[in-house]
């Protein structure tokens, strides 16, 4: 039996749930049995992962030298166990986060298959992790990528990356969107404008997004706006919003909350989107003018299609996000440039080709190889505390 083993995010939604849920589809599609293992214990709420073998592991959650070794075998015991690999089976393990790929390298070194490291972070930082040794032994063998071009840059820096080891695959996401009632009814004529942002509360760009946006309705008093954030949960920026907003006369806000599919009712009447990642995609594919961020960055790039006209990260507008929406609602900035679709409309049939033959090229085959990732340690104590929580939580809970 074919198996298709892929270490990385199942329960709730978000952009790495939506590219494995499209994985799965795709992979059995193509006659594989799909096994994913991940680690935050909440509901599978995407039926291709439902469809699909999977089994919550909050142990990959921490790096595998954080356990005592015979602990460490029960863990990876345990996954092979879920795999029930048989000497006829074709195994490959495909892992989306580095903290995962150390205990899907653990696996794959015992059942002797291929581990290829397809890394979605939006932006790396594992400054605190000694795991320079084990990325370039990944690196050196071909079996680590990215999502963009600079991924890798950003993961190793300019002199060790060149073109022809520079390997990034884009994460294909199908549509999020649907033609559904949304939970929430607006009035969208009573507002000048709907300003939309799409993604989670907890990217770093979103503290830059509410206090630019905000900026722009204090500036502009005299125009009645909504502020959408479709797929965000209240918090402490909520509460910020929500402070401010009472406030002002002319500012609304709505977090929806975790959606899927977001309706199109949602998407159609914004004015100005804000995104980062495969969420930008979402309002751009659509039509919608949409203001790109970097997952960590606090300020715009500039607005896909128009100013951005690549799939590079660099930041291309010069001025804040205040200055930019006045640029793009007011002044005309987008009639400046020959727009450039830089998405092409969906083909779902032609995305899932294309995802498998990326498939293929990962699972190609190689001499096998492979890192003790039970040796990768933290620098400092911050990840050993939190360790520590988890584990006395776990057996309180288990009392």
């Amino acid at each position: 039996m074919k198996k298709y083993v892929i270490f990385g995010w199942a329960a709730g939604i978000a952009g790495g749930q939506l590219h494995t849920a499209e994985k799965c589809k795709v992979v059995m599609k193509n006659g594989y049995a799909v096994y994913v293992v991940y680690a935050i214990n909440k509901k599978i709420m995407l039926p291709s992962i439902i469809k699909a073998n999977s089994i919550c592991v909050p142990e990959i959650n921490y790096m595998p030298s954080y356990y005592f070794s015979n602990n460490r075998e029960k863990i990876v015991k345990k996954i092979i166990s879920f795999i029930n690999r048989n000497d006829s089976d074709e195994v490959f393990i495909e892992s989306n986060d580095v903290r995962y790929s150390y205990w899907a390298e653990l696996v794959a070194s015992v059942i002797k298959c291929k581990h290829f490291m397809f890394c979605l972070e939006g932006y790396f930082d594992y400054s605190s992790h000694k795991n320079m040794d084990y990325l370039k032994f990944k690196l050196l063998r071909s079996e680590i990528a990215g999502t963009r071009e600079s991924s890798l840059y950003q993961l190793f820096g300019k002199d060790l990356i060149t073109k022809s080891n520079n390997r990034f695959f884009r994460a294909y996401i199908g549509p999020s969107f649907a033609n559904v009632p949304g939970s929430q009814t607006f009035r969208w004529n009573s507002f000048d404008y709907v300003i939309g942002y799409i993604g989670r509360e907890s990217k770093p760009c979103f503290k830059g997004i509410v206090d630019g946006v905000l900026s722009f309705g204090k500036k502009h008093s005299n125009l009645k706006i909504l502020f959408l954030c479709i797929g965000c949960s209240e918090g402490c920026l909520y509460d910020k919003l929500r402070n401010e907003s009472l406030q002002m006369n002319n500012f609304s806000i709505c977090f929806t909350g975790k959606l899927y599919p977001i309706p199109l009712d949602y998407i159609k009447n914004l004015d100005v989107c804000l995104g980062s990642s495969g969420s930008a995609a979402v309002a751009a594919r659509n039509g919608i003018r949409t203001i790109k961020y970097f997952d960590n960055s606090e300020e715009p790039l500039g607005v896909i299609g128009y100013d951005i006209r690549s799939f590079s990260e660099e930041k291309i507008y010069k001025g804040n996000l205040c200055e930019l929406l006045e640029d793009v609602l007011f002044n005309g900035f987008c009639e400046k440039f020959t727009y450039k679709n830089l998405y092409i409309p969906y083909d779902m049939e032609l995305d899932e080709k294309k995802m498998f033959n990326d498939c293929l090229e990962m699972m190609s085959p190689c001499e096998l190889s492979y890192y003790d990732t039970s040796r990768i340690t933290l620098v400092g104590c911050r990840g050993w505390l939190s360790f520590i929580y988890h584990r006395i939580k776990n057996w309180i809970k288990c009392r």
